[in-house]
């Protein structure tokens, strides 16, 4: 696996000295109306659960109610979950933040930014305190809303604050977008200075990623 290939060929160093040497962690932002469980469904029927890669999947710090229509689950890729009993339309799952029908609502109310900062730094407040405990970690990796809120705390840790982020090398982001609130705040503005390796299907927007990639380099 090219991830696995590139951490190795590119092993951190501390002092001068290699760390000791233990397999590449990555955490891992599940979408939105999913679970740890369900990612971890995911990701093994993807094959990205394999023996040289520890991938630490937390549940989101949000709760939110799934999706009931057929359509929609199908959209999503969760119509064999649903299938197999793995997953359950209309159950309890949860979600980071990034929402673009949140970002339309502070257009149309102001009034309601300061709910979303709330909710925004509840959020951030779990990743640290989940991050500083499981990390550290060699890459972020997230699925759609949980890409789009790995990228906004990737920014944040740039930006001087310790989110448990500060060893990671790597960011692979799947079916991506950017946080369209956090853009309009001019958050994403100075490099991050990691490779970013993008994992995009056929339907998705390439705009959406092509966004996303002038904060990375590319990776090689």
């Amino acid at each position: 696996m090219c991830l696995f290939k590139w951490l190795e060929r590119h092993p951190q160093e501390t002092g001068g000295a290699l760390v000791v040497p233990r397999r590449p962690r990555v955490l891992f932002f599940h979408g939105q109306k999913n679970d740890s469980q369900v990612a971890n469904h995911l990701l093994k029927a993807q094959g990205w659960l394999q023996p040289y890669l520890d991938f630490v999947i937390p549940d989101g710090p949000h709760s939110i109610d799934a999706d009931t229509d057929p359509v929609q689950l199908q959209r999503v890729g969760l119509t064999q979950l649903v299938a197999e009993n793995k997953y359950t339309p209309g159950g309890k799952y949860t979600e980071w933040c990034a929402n673009f029908d949140v970002f339309l609502d502070i257009r149309l109310h102001p009034e309601e930014e300061r709910s979303e900062e709330v909710r925004y730094a509840a959020a951030l407040d779990y990743l640290e305190q989940m991050a500083k405990a499981h990390g550290p970690f060699d890459a972020v990796d997230g699925f759609c809303q949980g890409a789009a809120f790995a990228q906004v705390a990737l920014c944040q840790q740039r930006q001087g604050r310790d989110l448990g982020l500060g060893h990671v090398r790597m960011m692979i982001p799947m079916a991506p977008w950017q946080c369209p609130y956090h853009e309009s705040i001019g958050l994403f503005q100075e490099q991050l200075q990691i490779p970013l390796l993008v994992l995009q299907g056929s339907k998705d927007h390439s705009a959406d990623a092509l966004s996303m990639s002038k904060l990375y380099y590319i990776i090689q």
